[in-house]
């Protein structure tokens, strides 16, 4: 039997010797592979913290693993861009702690991106090796408070963004000594207090202060980035914010952004200079653009929804070289031309989602320059046919969501769109509310009629001090009170004018007996009516005589009254005689 086995192995031996050479050299061949692989993705930087990938060309690592609990030691030296984290992660690294050690070997990095790696704490000098760093982002982390050490040694930042972390104060010369071109600090719902000198010593030249939790700035925070800042950027704060009326004292920006603070006043801009200004969503209820010359730099103005109700023309009175003006999500509820009778250079003029009913004034004369304007989600019924060769010479005119009335008087829009349809942006959304609601656009020769005037009633008023006259039309009438005498009694463009009825309603007060005729009018025709008030009662009116007022009294009780006041009166000139 041991024989026999012997004899087996022995077969077999011979017959892997008889074997091709390649088929014997297969498990080394294999092993050499697999050597290589790991050789392989050991360059590309997996380790046994997690997994990093290095893209040779643009020297680039990326470690998208999670849970690291450092920066991995084994990152190639020459790597220019390192990226850990992004902020749509929902798992985090927990590095904890940064300390100079971690990039001592990765200096010539110079972007550096440590996203939701909770980092809670980074230590005097961490970053000083660094001195390549063109963008350092710590976004979405946990560290509590920054200061002049942290960031020492960076003198060419481009980017450094230290959002969406609970930093709950900027202390004295927390960026000393350090060149930023974007300081971006938005959603820190903790921070709190700016220290008056915490810019004192650094270069910046845009700053970003978005949904912090700031309750005032002090006077010269700002003042000690004067010379470099070119940008600022303080927007939607939490809280309601004070500004000294002194915070931008000799600043001169490219762009001040100041929306949604809950500012009650603006007095600050009298020291501002800055290309573009925007207040938006800041309860301010007025502004005065009048007194400066400063203002004269003013190019772009964004003004929407800060609760203003009327413009006159002295708003913007020193504002000369504006282009853009954003008048959006106002109360305003007209629009005249001479308003902006000063802006000879403004091209664009956004007064959407107002509550404009009516547009007056020749603005091909005081808007020699406008080529876009914005009128949609406003309350305009109708538009003048005067605005036909100022429409004409625009680039985009904007009218949808307005309920427009579509009689006669629109007739005119209705022809001017046959030529001019690509000036008129979204012009399908254009429609007819009243009298039927209707596209625009929509079989135009039904559309655009006008009724003449017919009264539907001219009588005494319930009160019995008054004639009430309604009458119906379309467009609604003009309705007036003329006396016998052709004297004007009363006229109106009506308090009940509403062209959803199409009524006209005119009251007047009777001064004496008297023939009054009622007249109705308009584009299209007219209609009248008399009344005889010697025919009427004289109970119950009331007659103004010298600018007084005497009521007569003719009722039982009154004739009473009367009656014994003559007896009284009677007895007492007798006795007296």
């Amino acid at each position: 039997m041991e024989s026999y086995r012997n004899s087996a192995e022995a077969e077999t031996r011979g017959k892997e010797l008889k074997k091709p050479i390649v088929a014997r050299l297969m498990p080394f061949a294999i092993g050499v592979i697999l050597i290589s692989m790991s050789m392989v993705l050991f360059i590309k930087g997996r380790s046994s913290k997690g997994t990093c990938s290095y893209d040779h060309v643009y020297r680039k690592v990326i470690c998208k693993v999670k849970h690291l609990d450092a920066i991995p030691d084994d990152i190639p030296t020459g790597a220019l861009v390192l990226v850990f984290g992004n902020k749509l992660d929902k798992a985090e690294n927990s590095f904890g702690i940064l300390e100079p050690s971690n990039f001592s070997q990765l200096r010539q990095v110079q972007d550096l991106q440590l996203v939701r790696c909770g980092i809670h704490e980074i230590r005097s000098d961490t970053f000083a090796q660094l001195s390549s760093l063109r963008r350092l982002d710590l976004r979405y982390n946990r560290i509590e408070s920054v200061s002049e050490l942290t960031f020492r040694g960076l003198k060419n930042l481009e980017y450094l963004y230290l959002s969406n972390n609970p930093i709950t104060h900027l202390a004295d010369f927390t960026f000393r000594g350090i060149r930023i071109e974007n300081l971006i600090l938005a959603n820190n719902p903790a921070l709190s207090q700016i220290s008056s000198k915490a810019f004192a010593g650094a270069i910046i030249k845009n700053l970003a202060l978005n949904r912090c939790s700031l309750s005032n700035l002090a006077t010269e925070t700002l003042w000690h980035v004067g010379d470099s800042l070119e940008e600022l950027h303080l927007t939607n704060n939490i809280q309601s914010l004070t500004l000294p009326d002194a915070a931008f004292k000799g600043l001169t920006l490219r762009v001040l952004n100041l929306d949604g603070n809950g500012l009650t006043d603006a007095d600050f801009l009298e020291d501002v200079i800055a290309e573009e200004i925007s207040l938006d969503d800041n309860p301010l209820g007025e502004v005065d653009f009048d007194d400066s010359d400063k203002f004269l730099k003013i190019k772009r103005l964004s003004l929407g929804n800060i609760k203003l109700t009327e413009l006159s023309r002295e708003d913007f009175s020193m504002l000369s070289n504006l282009e853009e003006l954003d008048l959006e999500q106002n109360q305003l509820i007209s629009l005249n031309a001479s308003i902006f009778a000063k802006l000879t250079n403004l091209k664009i003029l956004d007064v959407s989602g107002n509550d404009i009913k009516t547009i007056e004034g020749d603005f091909d004369v005081h808007l020699p320059a406008l080529r876009s304007l914005f009128l949609d989600d406003n309350d305009l019924e109708t538009l003048p046919a005067g605005l036909e060769p100022f429409f004409s010479r625009l680039e985009m005119l904007t009218l949808h969501n307005n309920p427009l009335h579509c009689n006669c008087e629109l007739q005119w829009l209705a022809d001017w769109l046959t030529n001019h349809s690509s000036i008129l942006h979204d012009r399908h959304a254009l429609r007819c509310v009243t009298p039927e609601p209707v596209n625009f656009t929509e079989d135009p020769d039904n559309q655009f009629q006008c009724r003449k005037p017919v009264i539907l009633n001219a009588t005494l008023d319930p009160d019995g001090i008054s004639l009430v006259c309604t009458a119906e039309g379309d467009p609604p009438p003009n309705v007036s009170w003329l006396g016998s005498d052709e004297s004007l009694a009363a006229s109106t463009r009506p308090s009940t004018y509403d062209r959803r009825n199409l009524q006209t309603k005119c009251t007047i007060a009777i001064t004496k007996e008297n023939n009054y005729t009622c007249t109705a009018n308009n584009i299209v025709g007219n209609d009248s009516a008399i009344i005889d008030t010697t025919k009427i009662p004289t109970s119950g009116l009331k007659f103004v005589y010298q600018s007084r007022e005497i009521e007569i009294l003719e009722t039982p009780q009154g004739f009473f009254v009367t009656a014994l006041l003559l007896v009284v009166l009677g007895y007492i000139f007798r006795n007296s005689r």
